[in-house]
């Protein structure tokens, strides 16, 4: 199947950058798309993944 999703974008590369992105999460397995997405949902969740990003990065 194949979904078409809008996006913004300010320039050419951005977008490039966009699309390259959304291609990586769409291949994820449901249940770690699911937890993107309750994240990406959540205001709360969204500002800890920010505060927290830096550790994060480290873990991995």
């Amino acid at each position: 199947m194949t979904v078409t999703i809008q996006t913004q974008a300010t320039n050419p590369v951005d977008l490039k950058a966009r699309e390259k992105k959304l291609t990586v999460i769409a291949q994820l397995p449901a249940d770690d798309l699911d937890r993107l997405f309750q994240i990406a949902e959540n205001p709360k969740a969204l500002t800890a993944l920010k505060s927290k990003w830096t550790m994060l990065k480290m873990m991995f």
